[in-house]
């Protein structure tokens, strides 16, 4: 496995017991929102499709490193920075064509390797980097607080990278 690699069944070959857990998240819920599995679908459909959107509302809800990496040669920051300059058709025809039309995936939030976990999202990182260098108040985040003072020893802040 590798950092490209967004389709979860790929995943599923070395990683057969997460990889069922996985597909159960395409299971009908009693929620309204439905399975995790659908987001990217949902997204694709949503009403909110009739107005013009930035490429950056994939953020959350594709796999999209690998275009990230790709806009950024490289940097997927550079990447993520860049996505807001594409109309979201415009990014998620990108996304699909590359080969990597999948929801958010395995290799979002697990090393290919190991599959020990990680942040990769840049606008997430950026999000609490700003968290951790502001004042404000984050009692329910007592880790920022952590890191903040200097005596975290968990990973985060800021030396997140992607």
């Amino acid at each position: 496995m590798g950092e490209d690699d967004t389709d979860p069944a790929k995943w599923g070959t070395n990683w057969p017991h997460q990889y069922e857990s996985y597909k159960r998240t395409a299971e009908a819920t009693r929620t309204r929102f439905g399975g995790h599995a659908y987001m990217l679908q949902d997204q694709e459909s949503t009403g909110r499709q009739a107005v013009p959107l930035t490429g950056s509302c994939l953020h959350c809800h594709a796999s999209i490193m690998p275009l990230y990496r790709e806009l950024g040669d490289g940097d997927a920051t550079v990447g993520f920075d860049k996505s807001y300059e594409y109309s979201y058709k415009e990014l998620n025809t990108m996304l699909h064509e590359g080969g990597n039309g999948h929801p958010v995936s395995c290799v979002d939030c697990h090393e290919p390797k190991t599959m020990a976990l990680r942040v990769t999202r840049p606008g997430f990182i950026q999000g609490i980097q700003a968290l951790v260098a502001s004042d404000a108040p984050v009692a329910a985040l007592p880790s920022i607080d952590r890191w903040r003072s200097g005596t975290c020893s968990e990973p985060g802040p800021p030396s997140w990278h992607n």
